[in-house]
């Protein structure tokens, strides 16, 4: 493994190694600097899907996923809140997954190529938010790597 997810396996140890005030304090910070990745993510992926109106209602599915999995993210698996907060992360995973169908079986022929390189990229968004959700730990090489990937789709696509 690798981006951090290796001293996720060491987590439950550090609560008998160090003090607990110290413990909480590394997982919140981590939790945070994950909650920003997840933002990070849905807005390079908004640069791409704003720009046409056949990937915009795609646009509002990701932005929902992003504020559950922020959500699943900061809520603590004990916290009875979380049975709250679940069901909503899974229905916005959902909702998202069945707007990918809907975007391929709509799909204009005449941008095929352009088409088909935006859908990987939102596909692989809601990956991520959901690696991120689930990992609750930064997984920046991750992040990185797709914001350049945005990057250079819109640079490449000025207009769909």
């Amino acid at each position: 493994g690798g981006e951090g997810v290796d001293e996720l396996w060491g987590e439950p140890f550090k609560v008998f190694s160090m003090p607990i005030e110290d413990f909480f304090q590394s997982r919140y910070i981590k939790i945070s600097q994950t909650m920003s990745e997840i933002d990070q993510v849905t807005s390079s992926i908004t640069t791409i899907t704003i720009t046409d109106d056949a990937l915009s209602f795609v646009n509002n599915k990701l932005l929902e996923l992003g504020v559950m999995a922020k959500m699943a993210c900061e809520t603590i698996r004990t916290d009875p809140v979380m049975f709250d907060v679940w069901p909503c992360y899974i229905a916005a995973k959902e909702e998202y997954e069945k707007s990918l169908d809907n975007l391929l079986s709509d799909k204009n022929e005449k941008k095929n190529i352009k088409f088909m390189h935006a859908y990987r990229l939102i596909k692989e968004c809601g990956v991520l938010l959901i690696k991120l959700a689930t990992l609750r730990v930064p997984i920046p090489d991750s992040v990185r790597s797709f914001t350049k990937k945005c990057e250079e789709f819109t640079k490449n696509h000025e207009k769909m």
